[in-house]
């Protein structure tokens, strides 16, 4: 355990740096109301976000939160047609599929953007503080038929995904050539 807190410390010291604020309960009693109204992980989430909104606006850009709250009432339907989004693990749920599977095809369409099969697979959205991937749940056809659809196994188009993981993975201790 002793170990692990070594580790930790020597990370934090090289990787990051903590900044302390002192507020005043008499002069900023409305920002210090604010910040106890958040938990704790949400502060530094919180803070984060708006000096980076900040930037963005000193830059002359759209705030990045703005820009992608606007696509996002573009893309995500409207109550009336109730269509829920889906965190990957409910997608992989409901079209039968595991969770790295659909992280492989993302990466896939990733590296290979104007692939004809790329291009069937839906786009994701956003959601959350942690900003986690969704899809819609009327997107889970069209992930079974991507799924139907694609070439399998070593020479399929996900081919070069499934080497790379395989190549460095647990999988290959004591097969190598």
């Amino acid at each position: 355990m002793s170990n692990n807190i070594k580790y930790i410390a020597k990370y934090q010291k090289e990787n990051t740096i903590q900044v302390n604020v002192r507020l005043s309960k008499k002069y900023d009693a409305d920002v210090i109301a604010k910040l106890t109204s958040l938990d704790n992980t949400g502060k530094s989430t919180y803070i984060k976000r708006l000096i980076r909104e900040d930037i963005a606006r000193s830059n002359g850009e759209v705030p990045a939160e703005v820009s992608e709250e606007n696509s996002e009432q573009e893309e995500t339907p409207s109550e009336n047609e109730e269509d829920k989004s889906l965190t990957i693990a409910e997608l992989a749920v409901a079209i039968g599929s595991s969770v790295q599977t659909i992280n492989g095809w993302y990466r896939w369409k990733k590296e290979n953007p104007e692939h004809e099969y790329a291009k069937r697979l839906p786009d994701f959205f956003r959601l959350g503080a942690h900003r986690t991937r969704h899809w819609h749940e009327s997107d889970i056809p069209k992930l079974i038929e991507f799924k139907n659809s694609i070439p399998q196994g070593r020479n399929g188009i996900m081919g070069s995904v499934t080497q790379r993981y395989y190549k460095n993975s647990r999988w290959n201790k004591g097969n190598a050539a």
